[in-house]
C-alpha cells in the first residue's frame, strides 16, 4: 500500500497518482490518499478523466 498526499512541495500528488496507476509495475498497488485538501477534492478528482478515481479517500 502507498500512502499519498495530494499537496506535495516538489510534485503534484495527482501526477504521482496518475503515474502509479498507469505503470504496469505499480498499477495494482493500493494507493491510500491522505490530504488536507478541502471537500472540493472529491469533485476535483472525480472530474479528471485522465486520472482514475481512487477507491477511497
Amino acid at each position: 500500500m502507498i500512502c499519498l498526499d495530494i499537496s506535495m512541495p516538489e510534485e503534484s500528488g495527482v501526477k504521482v497518482y496518475r503515474n502509479l496507476t498507469e505503470n504496469e509495475k505499480t498499477k495494482n498497488i493500493p494507493v491510500f490518499i491522505v490530504t488536507g485538501v478541502a471537500h472540493d477534492f472529491k469533485n476535483f478528482i472525480e472530474s479528471r478523466k485522465q486520472v482514475p478515481a481512487p477507491i477511497a479517500y
